[in-house]
């Protein structure tokens, strides 16, 4: 969230003041009781002050409109088509996994798309079940790491960590 926020400030060429916290749950507080202006943050840990009326969802970051809050439109639709990406979980094994576990493990992660509980659970939360496999992962974990590396060079961020 934090690379989300200085892709923005650097693409909208505006100044905000970065509030570190280590965990979710203290910034949702804070923006809750008026001491933050606004925060980038995963749907889960919001959803409930979003129906409550609590907070409201400005923009979302993901390339269409998801079912959790399908009223709140995506950056690309505000034209910041920049802000698009996706946070993504996935499994890694050590390298010297032999192929045939990589492979039986790849076809076991696909089968979870087809459990509809699930799949409608995640939604619910405003995620996707998208299963890809081991060579497209790996392309995912690529582009992300040239992308967000980028954010971090051009704004001198890992000279400012702890």
């Amino acid at each position: 969230m934090h690379l989300s926020l200085e892709l923005f400030k650097k693409t909208a060429g505006f100044t905000v003041n970065m509030v570190p916290y280590n965990v979710a749950s203290q910034a949702i507080v804070d923006l809750l009781a008026d001491r933050l202006d606004a925060m980038f943050l995963v749907v889960p840990p919001i959803k409930g002050h979003l129906d409550g009326g609590r907070l409201t969802a400005l923009a979302t970051l993901n390339g269409k409109r998801i079912s959790a809050l399908p009223n709140v439109p995506t950056m690309a639709e505000l034209g910041r088509p920049e802000m698009t990406g996706t946070i993504w979980f996935g499994y890694l094994a050590p390298s010297k996994v032999p192929q045939s576990i990589i492979a039986k493990l790849g076809r076991a992660f696909a089968q979870i798309q087809s459990d509809p509980a699930l799949a409608k659970r995640v939604s619910e939360l405003g995620a996707e079940l998208a299963p890809i496999g081991p060579p497209e992962f790996a392309k995912l974990i690529e582009n992300d790491r040239t992308r967000y590396g980028k954010i971090v060079a051009d704004g001198n961020l890992a000279a400012t960590q702890n």
